[in-house]
C-alpha cells in the first residue's frame, strides 16, 4: 500500500510538472527556437559533455586505487549514465557494481565502498552551490542553512571516519548476521585505502573540475547556441538549478523535472517560455543522447542487450 502511495504521488508530481512546462506553449514559437538554435555551439556542448563524463571516468579510476583498470572506469561511467536514462531512482549506480562484477570481476564490496566515497564529494559539492546560490537567487536563508547542514554533516562524517577506526570496527563487530557483518568489514576495509590528506584533495580537485566543465557545457548551449542574453550569475543559477534536478530521482533522465527547471529559471530572467523549453528539450537530449550513443557502443562491443546488463553470471570479455 505505501508502495502503490509512492507512486501515486510521484506521477501525480510529473503531471503537474507536465502541465507547468507545457501550459501556454504555442508549439509553432516551440519549433521556431528549435530551429534557431546555432548547430556548431550545440556540437560544442555535446563534446564538453562527453568530456565531463570521462572526467568522471579518470575520477572513478583514481578513487579505486587504479585496482578497477581504466577501459572498465570509463566504461561503468557511460554505461551507469545510460541506465539513468531509463530506469529511474539512479539504477545506474547499481548497474555499475553488476557490470564490473560481470564483465571485470571486479568485487561488489570495493564497487560499493567507491560509489559511497564518491558520492559524499558530490554532495559536499552539491551544498557549496547551494550555498551560493541561495541569497542570489533563492532569496531565503533556510536553504542556505540546510546546505550548510548537509555539507557539515558530510565533512564531520569524513573527519568521525579518519579519527575514530577502531570504533567504527567495534560496531561493525556487532552486526549480528554474519554475512553482512563480514561484507560490511570488505567495505570499510576498502573505504580505509582513500583515507589520507592527498586522496582528498585529489578527488576534491577532480569533483570541482567535472562540475566546472558541466558549467561550461550550460553556458556553450544556453548563451551561445540559444543566444541568450544571460550574465555569467545567471547562467551559474541556471547551472545550480540543472545540477540539483539531476540529483532529484523522480523520473528516468531526469525528464521533466529537468525541463521545469530550465524554464523556471529562465522565466524569471525574462526568457519567453517557448524559447526556455526549447532550450531545454535540446539540453535534455544532449546530457542523456551523449551518454547512450557512447554505452551502446561499448554493449554492442561486448555483444550484450540491455536486459542481460543486470545477470549476476560473470561474462568472459569477447576474443
Amino acid at each position: 500500500m505505501k508502495d502503490i502511495l509512492i507512486k501515486v504521488v510521484k506521477l501525480l508530481l510529473l503531471v503537474g510538472i507536465l502541465y507547468y512546462i507545457f501550459h501556454g506553449i504555442d508549439m509553432q514559437t516551440l519549433w521556431h527556437s528549435l530551429e534557431a538554435l546555432s548547430l556548431p555551439f550545440v556540437i560544442l556542448a555535446a563534446f564538453l559533455y562527453f568530456s565531463h563524463l570521462a572526467l568522471f571516468g579518470a575520477r572513478w579510476y583514481y578513487i579505486t586505487n587504479h585496482e578497477c583498470p581504466p577501459r572498465a572506469s570509463f566504461e561503468v561511467v557511460f554505461v551507469a549514465f545510460f541506465v539513468n536514462t531509463f530506469i529511474p531512482a539512479k539504477m545506474g549506480e547499481v548497474s555499475r557494481v553488476f557490470y564490473l562484477r560481470k564483465f571485470y570481476d571486479y568485487p561488489t564490496h570495493k564497487t560499493l565502498s567507491s560509489i559511497f566515497y564518491e558520492k559524499l564529494f558530490d554532495m559536499m559539492f552539491l551544498s557549496f552551490l547551494l550555498i551560493l546560490a541561495a541569497y542570489v537567487f533563492f532569496e531565503d536563508s533556510s536553504v542556505s542553512w540546510m546546505a550548510v547542514g548537509i555539507l557539515g554533516s558530510v565533512i564531520l562524517f569524513l573527519i568521525a571516519f579518519a579519527r575514530y577506526e577502531e570504533a567504527v570496527w567495534r560496531v561493525l563487530h556487532k552486526v549480528p548476521h554474519k554475512s553482512i557483518r563480514v561484507f560490511l568489514k570488505k567495505m570499510f576495509k576498502a573505504l580505509r585505502k582513500k583515507n589520507t590528506l592527498k586522496d582528498f584533495l585529489v578527488t576534491t580537485g577532480l569533483t570541482f573540475l567535472i562540475r566546472l566543465v558541466n558549467f561550461f557545457v550550460v553556458v556553450a548551449l544556453f548563451r551561445y547556441a540559444a543566444h541568450m542574453p544571460l550574465s555569467m550569475e545567471q547562467l551559474a543559477v541556471l547551472f545550480v538549478a540543472t545540477t540539483v534536478a539531476d540529483f532529484l530521482p523522480l523520473a528516468p533522465g531526469g525528464t521533466g523535472v529537468l525541463h521545469a527547471a530550465v524554464v523556471f529559471v529562465l522565466t524569471k530572467y525574462g526568457i519567453d517560455k517557448d524559447t526556455a523549453l526549447a532550450s531545454a528539450i535540446v539540453y535534455h537530449l544532449l546530457i542523456n543522447m551523449t551518454p547512450a550513443l557512447v554505452a551502446l557502443v561499448i554493449l554492442s562491443q561486448k555483444r550484450i542487450t540491455f536486459s542481460s546488463l543486470m545477470e549476476k553470471k560473470p561474462t568472459p570479455q569477447p576474443s
